[in-house]
């Protein structure tokens, strides 16, 4: 007889061979609790090509991943020893498209927990911004995980 068994999450996640990290900020600026990043979106990027093809857009999950970086770029500033992580994504909300040509702005805050708030995470708000003006997207995440 043979018997099926499941490997367990953090064996399984050992297996998962995984890509290195897109560094998608152009330009990253800090003050204490704040932080503003660039992006610029070109055309030859190759995750574009397929999203969509006759109407290319910057990933939703790019942008997401976009205001991580600068979260994380902010809370590493401010605790050098840090290594902070994407814990919880308690909302997003995408308004505009952000198109290959476009130069668009993350900004970041990071804010005081709230109660219901699991300990040792971080409360950011973000917002990206088109270099039009118009907003593209509104987030609120919390960053935790500070063990390096």
């Amino acid at each position: 007889m043979t018997q099926s068994v499941s490997p367990s999450i953090p064996v399984a996640a050992a297996r998962v061979s995984r890509a290195e990290p897109v560094i998608g900020l152009d330009v990253v600026e800090m003050t204490t609790d704040r932080a503003r990043a660039c992006k610029l979106v070109l055309a030859e990027d190759p995750y574009l090509s397929g999203h969509y093809p006759d109407v290319p857009i910057f990933p939703g999950v790019f942008t997401i991943d976009s205001v991580v970086q600068t979260a994380r770029a902010l809370l590493i500033d401010r605790e050098p020893e840090s290594s902070p992580q994407l814990q919880v994504l308690v909302s997003v909300q995408f308004t505009a498209p952000i198109r290959p040509g476009d130069h668009f702005e993350v900004a970041v805050h990071a804010l005081p927990g709230k109660p219901a708030d699991p300990a040792g995470t971080r409360r950011i708000k973000a917002q990206c911004i088109r270099g039009d003006g118009i907003t593209a997207g509104r987030m609120t995440l919390l960053m935790g995980g500070n063990e390096r």
